[in-house]
């Protein structure tokens, strides 16, 4: 229930229920009790009637039937969830330090709607865990920053080269499979990232000071591959490196970029394709002399086949000047033989 969260996360807590007694969290039955009680409209409940009481209402009929009406759309979106709606992305696969999963909410504020991800306390097996606060992060800011950590990945190649394998001919077509996802997910809606998330075996672990995920190796050779899905996880992880950090402001936490020396290295990917053409050119041109001459960009790119392997290295790791661009490259008049001379006039 997303208003047991939310109590939970403003530490909002029940009456202790004796005398010097530790207040404790509100739960499913109690909280249910108190939204449904008449008693706090000035009345009282006999069986299935409801009466007019002694006593004074301490809130109004409006309030009371803006609650009655909530508690009735609650259980309308009860009934229709699974119909297929992708309104939280990460549904199902970020849990919070303590295990406990982390289910979507919302807050309206000024006619405007925000979403959220709350630790459950449905969830909660012991005194520790109902004790401990609640996390609650915004939600847009978390599915950017791990959509962002997962197509980072993609586009890693070291990660990618060091997948299991031995033949160069499958590292170099996963090479490209994984530069063809990364552009789809730029450009996918919700619910076919979600899908994508879930066929990866995505799981997000929140801890009060960092952002931990990873996705299952097997499954992401078997998408590069275009094998037959594997249907279970054999428990080897890739991590993503999530570039944000929680940050915690009174009861809520919110994302803050980590900083620039914290985050991993971003890939080119138009550049670590520029070298691939390159090689291709260079195969091209000695096949076919005739053609490479007459061809004036052929040429051009074939000779970005001839940098220097620490060079080449930088480029595929992301380690290279952020000035340096494929513009730049192509732009070049010409392109030094000397290694320590190619180093200089592409800012290195």
């Amino acid at each position: 229930m997303a208003l047991l969260d939310e109590l939970r996360a403003e530490e909002i807590f029940n009456r202790p229920q004796r005398s010097g007694g530790e207040a404790q969290p509100f739960v499913r039955g109690p909280l249910h009790y108190l939204l449904s009680n008449p008693t706090y409209l000035g009345k009282v409940r006999h069986k299935d009637q409801i009466y007019e009481g002694q006593h004074e209402a301490i809130i109004d009929q409006a309030l009371w039937d803006a609650v009655q009406e909530k508690r009735k759309a609650a259980i309308g979106i009860k009934r229709e969830r699974g119909n297929g709606q992708h309104g939280s992305l990460l549904t199902g696969m970020i849990r919070d330090h303590l295990d406990r999963p982390m289910s979507p909410s919302h807050a309206v504020k000024k006619q405007r709607r925000y979403r959220y991800y709350i630790s459950s306390m449905a969830s909660a097996v012991d005194d520790a865990d109902m004790k401990a606060s609640a996390l609650r992060l915004p939600a847009a800011e978390l599915e950017r920053a791990v959509i962002d950590a997962t197509s980072s990945l993609f586009a890693d190649n070291r990660t990618i080269m060091a997948l299991p394998q031995v033949e160069a001919q499958v590292v170099l077509r996963r090479g490209h499979a994984a530069q063809a996802l990364a552009a789809k997910m730029e450009k996918a809606n919700k619910a076919e990232l979600q899908q994508r998330l879930q066929s990866l075996g995505l799981t997000i672990r929140v801890h009060p000071d960092r952002i931990e995920g990873s996705i299952s190796q097997r499954l992401l050779v078997g998408l590069l591959d275009k094998a037959t899905p594997a249907t279970e996880d054999d428990g080897i992880r890739l991590p993503l490196v999530v570039p944000t950090k929680p940050d915690r402001r009174g009861h809520n936490l919110r994302l803050v970029l980590r900083p620039e020396k914290d985050r991993p290295p971003k890939v080119n990917p138009t550049l670590v394709a520029l070298l691939a053409k390159a090689e291709d050119a260079r195969q091209q041109r000695f096949a076919d002399g005739h053609a490479s001459s007459r061809d004036r960009k052929l040429e051009r790119v074939a000779r970005l086949a001839f940098l220097a392997p620490d060079i080449v290295n930088a480029i595929l790791e992301g380690r290279h000047p952020p000035a340096l661009t494929t513009r730049r490259m192509m732009q070049l008049p010409r392109i030094p033989l000397e290694w320590q001379s190619q180093r200089k006039a592409l800012g290195f």
